[in-house]
């Protein structure tokens, strides 16, 4: 298996530097490429970086360990199915889930496993540490399951959903915010999993919620953006796209930005509900979720012959870059000192300056 694309040159074996931007760049095509990695499958984890190490799941069923300046594998970890959610990272452990049911415990400096727990079901979305606590869903069981990071035991489990529960849960002080597959999204306490209360949407909520300022965002399959009261999940607005939202939202600055499948990027009043700007990125954008730093904003798109990652102005939403992979950019990027990793179907994993 390729692991990472090279050319030789006078004898020495240097990283390609072939631009994998689109025409449409206003730089005048300059390659943003730093690496990319192959793997057997699609990509649709979020990698996690810490201590110049890249840690990125694939639907091939393994979870990778990369070097983040050259992209070259440390070591990998098979699970029995596809990795489709992404690693959480702890002290000394990493966590994640897979299509064959287990959420595992991994040594993130050797890639050993240190404990597995068996969900009864598939596992696609992503651990929430929080407290030596991990909050994780269930696909196929529907249940939501609090286990200790350190062993894996359950400490408690909440079986309310009426359908698979694949959204990241967010933890604030002491309540876990989760959507279901059954439409609606579920305040859990923290410590002993009793519903606090729920909201019912039109569709799946696959979404993560984005809290501020006592307020819930949060999508769903109706193709509604939510805002709802953090106490008691009353409504406070809602803000209609032409297709599902599975994006999860961001706010910064006095600003929701928000992903739709009708290919839109979206800046929304937080107080009203009221669009402040939209972008079509010619595609569709699924469980991509807007990255910001002081003046960009970063989505991943695809689907309707425009697959890539695009770089707007956070203010305006004027396109300043867009980077093709060929393969739609299915989840978010990840920016550390000013370099974007993601994934994308076209099943490598990338690094790109941001």
């Amino acid at each position: 298996m390729e692991r990472r694309e090279i050319l030789a040159g006078s004898g020495t074996l240097l990283f390609a530097t072939v631009s994998g931007c689109h025409g449409r760049l206003p730089t005048g095509g300059d390659s943003r490429l730093k690496w990319r990695v192959e793997t057997g499958d699609i990509v649709t984890s979020i990698p996690a970086v810490e201590d110049e190490i890249v840690y990125c799941g694939s639907r091939d069923g393994n979870m990778y360990a990369l070097e983040a300046d050259t992209g070259e594998e440390r070591w990998r970890f098979s699970a029995d199915d596809s990795i489709a959610g992404s690693a959480t990272l702890g002290p000394r452990l990493l966590f994640f889930g897979s299509w064959d049911g287990h959420v595992y415990a991994v040594e993130k400096e050797s890639g050993e496993e240190a404990w597995r727990f068996d969900t009864q079901g598939y596992v696609g979305g992503t651990p929430t540490l929080e407290d030596e606590t991990l909050y994780i869903g269930g696909g196929g069981s529907r249940d939501v399951y609090a286990l200790d990071a350190q062993t894996g035991e359950p400490r408690w489990t909440f079986d309310g959903a009426a359908d698979s529960v694949l959204s990241t849960a967010v933890v604030v002080d002491t309540t876990v915010y989760i959507g279901s597959n059954d439409g609606r999204l579920y305040a859990l306490h923290a410590e002993r999993g009793e519903e606090l209360w729920n909201h019912p949407t039109g569709g799946y909520i696959n979404a993560e919620v984005a809290i501020s300022n006592g307020t819930v965002y949060v999508g769903s399959y109706d193709s509604h953006l939510y805002a709802l009261d953090r106490q008691d999940g009353a409504e406070r607005w809602t803000f209609e796209t032409d297709d599902r939202v599975q994006s999860s939202p961001t706010v910064v600055d006095g600003t929701v930005y928000v992903g739709s499948a009708d290919g839109n990027v979206y800046a929304i009043d937080p107080e009203t509900g009221t669009e402040e700007w939209a972008f079509d990125t010619g595609g569709s954008i699924f469980n991509s979720s807007p990255v910001t730093d002081s003046s960009r904003l970063y989505i991943g798109a695809g689907g309707r012959g425009f697959a890539g990652l695009y770089a707007l102005d956070s203010d305006t939403g004027e396109e300043e870059w867009w980077f093709d992979t060929g393969g739609t950019v299915h989840d978010s990027a990840t920016l550390v000192d000013e370099t974007l990793y993601f994934g994308s179907n076209d099943s490598r994993i990338y690094s790109i300056a941001a």
